[in-house]
């Protein structure tokens, strides 16, 4: 919730497309020009972002530079590192959000979504910038000769090198801070049951979660960074910036993907036509322990209609949920449009029907997927819970009782 906190206040005042927020902890690390270096991580190991690398914060490049060289450095960092005093974030604009959703489908029944998002207030007070333009980094870094013994460990690593920060003079967060959705659903019964049932279904789900409290800070620190990827040349010993990148201002141009709502769950609605989703069931039985969004739930939906209710036995399910998750692991992977399927994985109904419900396009006994027209965001977030269900032991499973194809 800090995190989404920061990252509106920088659409709403910089308008740039490149920070990233920063928490508690940074101060002596986040400044310009100090060293990153990016190393891959599973592609599961944080449940909202399909990022496959985690950043690691080094030091000041100044404690990378040779000897001789690091008085010129430091004069010239001070000299081209431009300070500016933005703005000031004042009090009462906590930030709110209401998504509410009815849906009524013929024969079948209402689905009701109702979503409430609490943030909080975010309290900045005096908030400045500093940064360095394009060509006074590349000067620089063109004339410091770092030292070729520290430099080691890092010389065939990813690295970056921050560019710009924003710092705020405290950081603390007041106010509601809640955030709760509530999912109802009155379904026709099937037809086998309507002599028995003569009134709809009726199923209710609602949960909220409140954040532990903020600890605030009273002193200048760092709240959003900016970085460039460099390289580092071992015979000149020096950084150079990427060929094709440069430092700047970035403008958010069309959609940008990387700050979709995590409850961004107004496209690609399940499908029902197929009869009844037990919402009870899927909500209150699958992985109940887990904090799910809106958007979690309705994947848990998506799956248990169109993968574990396809199958005659819990050793099926198990096997769909592992083949499914290896593909989207294949994709989320390789970054590649499309996939050659192994030329016994041809698709079968089923699997067509589960993948055009993420806008996979999927024909019977097709040996290709084709991701042209899906966001990585929503094939993550499906994947995130088949990759719960892959983790579960025998007795897990036991406990849950999802039953079989009816």
């Amino acid at each position: 919730m800090i995190e989404e906190l920061l990252l509106r206040f920088s659409r709403e005042n910089f308008d740039d497309a490149n920070y990233v927020p920063l928490l508690h902890g940074y101060s002596e690390t986040a400044n310009p020009l100090s060293l990153i270096i990016k190393q891959k991580r599973s592609i599961w190991k944080h449940r909202y972002s399909f990022a496959k690398d985690e950043i690691t914060f080094l030091a000041g490049l100044e404690n990378f530079v040779s000897r001789h060289c690091e008085k010129k450095y430091l004069d010239a960092v001070k000299l081209k590192v431009i300070e500016e005093q933005v703005i000031e974030k004042g009090e009462n604009a906590p930030v709110d959000s209401h998504t509410e959703i009815d849906l009524n489908i013929a024969d079948i029944g209402d689905i009701k979504l109702t979503a409430d998002d609490n943030l909080g207030d975010l309290q900045l007070g005096r908030v400045r910038q500093e940064y360095i333009l394009d060509p006074d980094l590349r000067g620089i870094l063109s004339c410091t000769v770092l030292d070729a013994d520290k430099m080691i460990p890092y010389q065939d690593q990813e690295l970056f090198l921050i560019t710009s920060v924003v710092y705020s003079e405290k950081f603390d967060v007041v106010g509601k801070r809640k955030q709760e959705w509530k999912l109802e659903a009155g379904l026709e019964p099937p037809s086998q049951f309507s002599k028995v049932l003569k009134s709809k279904l009726y199923g209710k789900y609602k949960e909220s979660s409140t954040p532990p409290g903020f600890a605030k800070r009273n002193a200048w620190g760092p709240i959003l960074v900016e970085y460039c990827p460099v390289q580092y040349n071992k015979e000149t010993k020096t950084l150079e910036i990427m060929k094709g990148e440069f430092v700047g201002k970035s403008k958010f141009h069309g959609d940008a993907e990387a700050f979709v709502d995590d409850h961004d769950y107004n496209n690609d609605d399940v499908d029902n036509d197929d009869g009844q989703v037990p919402v009870d069931v899927v909500a209150d039985n699958i992985l109940p322990d887990d904090d799910f969004t809106a958007q979690d739930m309705k994947n848990i939906q998506r799956i248990y209609k169109n993968v574990l209710m396809t199958t005659n036995s819990r050793e099926q399910q198990k096997a769909l949920v592992k083949k499914y998750l290896e593909w989207f692991e294949h994709f989320l992977a390789d970054d590649k449009m499309k996939i050659l399927l192994d030329h016994r994985q041809k698709l079968t109904s089923n699997d067509c029907t589960f993948l055009r419900s993420l806008n996979v396009a999927a024909l019977p006994d097709q040996d290709t997927l084709d991701f042209t027209k899906v966001k990585k965001l929503e094939i993550h977030a499906c994947g995130f819970i088949l990759k719960l269900l892959d983790e579960l032991s025998d007795e897990e499973w036991k406990e849950l009782e999802i039953p079989s194809s009816w």
